[in-house]
């Protein structure tokens, strides 16, 4: 960062992900299962300040997801069900390569059932 010319230098960040849903093709019942967990690398450069990260979730040092469903169809009906766990660490500071730290966790779990009604 040059203050006095106001130049900034952008850098990527390092984002390592792996993901997944699998799924039967029953006509009445399917199951399936979507896993997947993303890790921030922060960058490949030391950054100048932490004051200077920006973008969505930075602060975000590792995030992991599992959802399972089942639909249930009956002629005209669907019904689903799905569960979704999801796990975060959130940082509150950043080491010297922007790569969140003085973590703290957070869990969710959340529910949903849907019901359809298809017309033919």
């Amino acid at each position: 960062i040059d203050p006095v010319k106001g130049f900034v230098e952008y850098l990527p960040s390092n984002v390592q992900s792996y993901w997944t849903d699998i799924h039967t093709n029953g006509k009445k019942i399917q199951l399936g299962v979507f896993a997947g967990i993303t890790t921030n690398k922060g960058f490949k450069e030391e950054i100048v300040g932490s004051s200077s990260i920006t973008g969505r979730a930075v602060n975000i040092k590792s995030l992991l997801r599992v959802s399972p469903r089942i639909t249930y169809s009956f002629e005209h009906i669907r019904f689903a069900f799905e569960t979704e766990y999801t796990k975060a660490d959130y940082g509150s500071s950043y080491d010297s390569k922007g790569v969140p730290v003085n973590l703290v966790k957070a869990d969710n779990f959340r529910f949903l059932l849907a019901v359809y009604y298809f017309i033919k």
